[in-house]
Order: structure tokens, then C-alpha cells, then sequence
């Protein structure tokens, strides 16, 4: 299942949550990764160790192409990248620099996301009409028991989510059509859509009414453990985004909130991308030295070969 969309503003920590369906229990999110942030996480590191494969998907923008990468040879998988690198080189002076790849990281991300978003939607589109509706979503996400089933927690993931949902639906027609569904799903690449998202997070999750947003009060009643990587880190965040540190966050602040995880986890992935490619450390990376680390970009027979006899070497 995909993540219910209302965690990328929830931002929740990483447990199981089941929730009870027609058939016994349901697992309604596996890692409860639902924002951007813990959602690359999970997909990009396994055992602390940064995944190759997760650093092939997002350069190249596509699991799919990812995975052609994988059946090249290794001399024209190298070719491949440097066409792929000239188009990545805007200004043409054979080099690409910071800003360049930092452009192509977050569209290839976007693109990732997209073809993801496609294979998916069918799942929600219960009916196969082209369109996903509130109740297709619902049911899909948290099974076909009826709300009064649901317990307190599961009960308010629903309520927020359909006002994302309702956000979402653009031409307010009652359902969602593709391009509708990834606006739902990945809001974080729609600036004007997360200013409204912020506006409807501060209402919905203001519980002492005074406009603003403790920390805990965005939360909601997810309970978080202070000594959680990923809890400190939201609390810092939060803090940055605190322009008058009061401690809570306006609706503004939490738009900058919401809008700089993203640009976060590109700037992660340039940086990592940069630390393993730039050789001669100029902040800037020859064609040579991509295609050098063509393994590191997009991979090739040779890489996947690598990778399995790594992979048994550590079963021995």
C-alpha cells in the first residue's frame, strides 16, 4: 500500500500500526515512514549502508530504466551516463556543477515518484473508471469497516486525510484523476498546494485555538519518542522554521516547515553523489568523472554482479 498522504505533514516515527479489516488484522503502513524524509530513509539505506540501487532510481528518475541499467554492459552503461550528463550540463561548459545536479536530482525525483504514483493508482481505482474516489481511498488505506469502527487515532488520520483529499481534488468534482492522485500523494512538489496544506494543517490541528502549532499539537496524539533520530531531527527543523521563537509555528512557518524537507533530501543526495565522484575535489564534476563512477550513478551488469557476491560474501 501506498502511505496515507496526510503523514507527509505528520511526519510520524517509525512503528507498525494495524488496524482491524474484514479479514483479521490489517497492516495499514509497514515502517509508519510516511513523510518524504523517512520515506527516503528507509528506501535509501539499508543496515546504515547507502543503496546503490535507491542512488540509480534517482538520478535516472525510474525504477524501470534503473533496472535496464542493471543488463548493460558496463562500457555502454558508461556511454549512456555521459549522454545522460550532457543534458544535465545546461550551461554547456562541460562540466556539471552543484546547482546542475541539484536541478536534475529533484526532477529525476519527481519523475521517480510519478511512475510510482501510476503503478499504484489502479489499486485505488477499485471501479476502473480512470478516477480514484474519497471512499475508494478509504477503504484501500484502512479497510471496509465502517468509522465508527476505527479507534480515536486511526479515526483522525482519516478525517485529515480526506481534507487533504479535498484539497487535492482541483476541479472539486468528488474524485481524482492521475495527475490529481500524485498531487495527494506527493504535495511536497506543489509549493502553492502545500500553502493551502499548511493553512488546513494549523485548523485542523490547533487544539487550544490560539492560531499556531506546538510541536506536540502537530503531532496530534502519535506518541513520539524524544531519543528518536527522527524526532530530534523534526524538533530542530521546527526550530528553524520558528522565525520568532515562540515555539510554535504560524501558518508561514509551517509552510517553510513542510517545503524544506524536500530540498533537504536532494541536497543529501547532490552531497552524497559529490563526496564519491568529485576526484579532484572543485566542486564541480568532469564527464570523466562521472562516467568513472558510472556504478555509483546508474550501475550496470558488472554493478548488480558486484553487489550479489558482496551480498554472499556477508552470508558466509
Amino acid at each position: 500500500l501506498r502511505f496515507s498522504m496526510i503523514g507527509i505533514f505528520t511526519l510520524l516515527s517509525v512503528y507498525v500500526r494495524f488496524v482491524q479489516a474484514d479479514k483479521g488484522m490489517r497492516e495499514v503502513e509497514e515502517h509508519g515512514a510516511r513523510s518524504p524524509s523517512e520515506r527516503w530513509h528507509n528506501s535509501h539505506y539499508t543496515d546504515g549502508k547507502h543503496s546503490a540501487h535507491a542512488d540509480h532510481q534517482v538520478v535516472l528518475g525510474s525504477k524501470k530504466l534503473a533496472e535496464e541499467f542493471d543488463r548493460l554492459d558496463a562500457d555502454v552503461a558508461q556511454s549512456r551516463l555521459l549522454t545522460l550528463a550532457m543534458t544535465m550540463d545546461v550551461d554547456r561548459d562541460g562540466f556539471i556543477d552543484r546547482e546542475e545536479l541539484t536541478h536534475w536530482i529533484r526532477g529525476s525525483l519527481k519523475k521517480l515518484e510519478e511512475e510510482e504514483a501510476e503503478m499504484d493508482f489502479s489499486q485505488y481505482d477499485a471501479d476502473a473508471d480512470g478516477f480514484v474516489s474519497w471512499d475508494e481511498y478509504r477503504k484501500s488505506v484502512y479497510g471496509t469497516f465502517s468509522v465508527d469502527e476505527y479507534e480515536n487515532e486511526t479515526e483522525s488520520m482519516i478525517h485529515d486525510d480526506e481534507l487533504i483529499f479535498k484539497v487535492a481534488d482541483m476541479n472539486k468534482d468528488g474524485k481524482l484523476n492521475l495527475t490529481e492522485y500524485f498531487v495527494l500523494v506527493h504535495p511536497e512538489f506543489y509549493p502553492q498546494l502545500q500553502k493551502t496544506l499548511a493553512i488546513v494543517t494549523v485548523e485542523t490541528k490547533d487544539t487550544d485555538g490560539d492560531g499556531l502549532l506546538t510541536f506536540e499539537e502537530y503531532n496530534g496524539e502519535m506518541s513520539l519518542d524524544d531519543q528518536d533520530q527522527y524526532t530530534l531531527s523534526r524538533r530542530a527543523r521546527m526550530g528553524v522554521a520558528d522565525k520568532d521563537k515562540d515555539g510554535k509555528l504560524n501558518s508561514d512557518e509551517l509552510y517553510e516547515f513542510l517545503s524544506s524537507e524536500i530540498d533537504e533530501l536532494v541536497d543529501e543526495e547532490v552531497m552524497h553523489l559529490f563526496e564519491i565522484a568529485d576526484m579532484d575535489h572543485d566542486s564541480r564534476l568532469s564527464m570523466t568523472e562521472i562516467t568513472n563512477s558510472y556504478d555509483t550513478f546508474v550501475g550496470s551488469e558488472a554493478t548488480g554482479y558486484g553487489e550479489l557476491l558482496e551480498i554472499m560474501h556477508e552470508e558466509l
